[in-house]
């Protein structure tokens, strides 16, 4: 993808924020591309009101504007690579006359970020079949009326901010570009797509699939997760359970209820997802489960069977959902990850490690 220009990479921090309903600000994270293609590019920005992409890396070409914004709606785009255009032997740099040569710098690249660049490259590969599969992209009109609307979404954060002090207009010169220039390097940029069809994919999936109600307790030691299970074993108020004992406040509050999620998007991580899915009947508890947060205990609250239905049979409601809402940045890239891991089976790595 594009390098975004002054832009600050954001994590998140311990806690499952599962007792709110997921989203937050409805437009957080709209321009936030989470499928990067560059290695450089691996984690989601921003908190800046805007990002500029270098124009030396947007993919600009002497290729019509109609011709670029189709070729962005195909997420390989962004890693498939003309056979011709690197040459091993293409010199990349001289030092004091010594030649430095593609061949150099790519065995560079591999020595020290081959793995991760690999694993990153074959997770885009796994999900564009995904997409692909389910018929799930968007057109060009479509990525010019998301461009509109991110114009007026960063507008207003300006107006928000800066009053009439700074402009968007006033803000982007001072980076070299004006607005027409700003819209074409997102409308040449294939990663901007891929956001939009990312989003598209966890609307659908999360429209149609099953998902499952619980509630759980996260405690810090085995020791109190042992306590805490025999206790709900023995009839306990499980409610009155995630009161006095989770450590997870947002539920704990909520007798540790947490919003009903499809398989990979709670916000606890995939084995809980699994641990969870794996119940079948109200009132069934689950063996201790643990996750990067502590030691779970869940109870089942129900299922809510998904339609299944196909994209195309749902696709106008999918994109009237995220018109009102688009899924919280975290979500996405939660949800990106967990697709991978769940997938991890189907994906061979062959390189070789020296």
């Amino acid at each position: 993808m594009l390098a975004w220009s002054g832009c600050q990479s954001s994590n998140g921090a311990r806690g499952s924020n599962a007792g709110e309903p997921d989203g937050g600000n409805p437009r957080e994270g709209a321009a936030e591309p989470i499928m990067s293609t560059s290695p450089r590019d691996s984690a989601p920005v921003t908190d800046n009101p805007v990002c500029v992409p270098d124009e030396t890396e947007s993919g600009a070409d002497s290729t019509k504007p109609d011709e670029k914004a189709t070729k962005a709606t195909d997420a390989t785009d962004a890693f498939d690579i003309a056979p011709d255009s690197i040459r091993l032997d293409d010199v990349v740099a001289v030092v004091k006359g010594e030649q430095v040569l593609m061949r150099h710098l790519l065995a560079e690249l591999l020595a020290v970020h081959g793995e991760g660049m690999l694993e990153d490259l074959t997770t885009k590969v796994l999900v564009k079949q995904e997409w692909t599969r389910l018929g799930i992209s968007v057109t060009p009109e479509e990525i010019e009326r998301r461009i509109e609307q991110e114009i007026a979404l960063h507008r207003s954060e300006f107006q928000d901010q800066y009053g009439d002090k700074v402009t968007l207009e006033a803000f982007l010169s001072l980076q070299g570009h004006d607005l027409d220039s700003f819209k074409e390097l997102l409308r040449t940029n294939a990663n901007f797509a891929n956001q939009m069809i990312l989003e598209r994919w966890f609307a659908y999936e999360n429209l149609v699939r099953d998902k499952v109600e619980v509630q759980h307790i996260l405690v810090d030691t085995e020791e109190a997760a042992n306590a805490v299970l025999e206790k709900a074993r023995a009839g306990a108020d499980f409610a009155k359970l995630a009161e006095e004992s989770s450590v997870d406040d947002l539920t704990a509050r909520h007798g540790g209820k947490l919003d009903p999620f499809v398989l990979g998007a709670s916000p606890l991580g995939l084995e809980f997802d699994r641990a969870a899915f794996a119940l079948q009947r109200a009132g069934d508890l689950s063996d201790l489960v643990k996750t990067p947060l502590g030691i779970h205990v869940i109870r089942f609250v129900g299922r809510i069977k998904g339609s299944n239905e196909p994209y195309d049979s749902v696709k106008k409601t999918v994109i009237a959902d995220l018109d009102i809402n688009l899924p919280d940045k975290e979500i996405l890239r939660r949800w990106y990850n967990n697709y991978r891991r769940d997938n991890s089976e189907q994906i061979e790595i062959r390189l070789k490690k020296k």
